[in-house]
């Protein structure tokens, strides 16, 4: 016995380095259903994932792709979203430590029920930056069979 004591807490020391070592990093983006179109200042994905079952979630990803303008200059966001399934907005009005991505999703409470083929969506995003507020308009369709 006295031989297995220190196997057992070598063991226990190992374990322990490996839960406290642990990164932390976030898991890639691969939503089950998505489209994504680009405009002047913005990329942005419209998806959905799980939708045949209870737990299905909508949401959009924006990423602010305009080079000629700072990150650090972005002020204040908000965006809506409408489809068939339900809508949805995010608004932040007083944005600190902007990365230059913004996600927003919700619980889809009418995916579940939905039985055509096709899911279509507009997103209208509204920001500010360097006290100028912009404006972009979104069309997204996403096919089920894809």
């Amino acid at each position: 016995m006295k031989h297995i004591i220190p196997f057992v807490l070598i063991g226990l020391i190992v374990v322990g380095v490996m839960i406290f070592l642990q990164d932390d990093y976030a898991e890639p983006f691969r939503p089950d259903l998505s489209d994504e179109m680009t405009k002047n200042d913005w990329i942005a994905t419209f998806y959905i994932n799980d939708l045949e079952s209870e737990d299905a979630t909508i949401g959009v990803k924006l990423d602010y792709s305009n080079e000629n303008i700072s990150i650090e200059d972005m002020e204040a966001i908000e965006f809506f979203v409408e489809t068939e399934v339900g809508g949805f907005f995010f608004q932040d009005l007083q944005i600190t430590d902007f990365d230059g991505e913004i996600a927003h999703e919700e619980e889809c409470e009418q995916c579940q029920d939905f039985s055509g083929e096709e899911i279509h969506a507009t997103a209208i995003v509204n920001w500010r930056v360097n006290g100028e507020t912009k404006t972009e308009h979104y069309q997204f369709q996403l096919n089920r069979n894809d």
